[in-house]
């Protein structure tokens, strides 16, 4: 046999044999595992209901915990967005306030294209007939003096 056909049986036989031993560990990992849950299902049989009140226990610890981690991120939260949203509010405000001025100022313009009367004309008009209603009623509480009916001798 040549040293070709040798080298190609040792190699052969080589992984046969790696291929055998994986199996073995696969096996015996396999069987480690079982009896790792076998274990842990006869303890928790054994342990019962003093192993289920000690991870309700552990639960309720955790639990606190995350709500107080929760709680704590959410302040610095607010604390590091406080600044942002005022400066937001205030931006939103000022913009708001522009747009509301530009409204005033067109509805102005328009009303002034129509020779519709201004705010302060219609203050003038209301002080004028205030004036004018006092000087009435001032003149029918005037006594009126009668012309005589005597005509004027010539």
């Amino acid at each position: 046999m040549s040293n070709r056909l040798k080298d190609e049986d040792n190699a052969d036989s080589k992984s046969a044999e790696q291929t055998r031993a994986f199996g073995r560990a696969m096996v015996d990992s396999a069987q480690q595992i079982w009896l790792a849950g076998l274990g842990a299902f006869a303890k928790a049989q054994k342990e019962g209901s003093r192993f289920f009140e000690t991870l309700v226990e552990e639960g309720a610890r955790t639990q606190e915990k995350t709500r107080a981690y929760t709680q704590a991120q959410f302040e610095q939260a607010q604390r590091k967005a406080g600044p942002w949203i005022e400066t937001a509010r205030q931006r939103t405000s000022e913009a708001f306030n522009k747009i509301e001025q530009a409204f005033d100022e067109r509805i102005a313009r328009a009303a002034q294209r129509m020779q519709m009367p201004t705010r302060e004309d219609m203050q003038r008009l209301h002080e004028r007939l205030d004036e004018l209603t006092r000087e009435v009623r001032a003149s029918k509480a005037a006594p009126r003096k009668r012309a005589s009916k005597s005509t004027p001798q010539e």
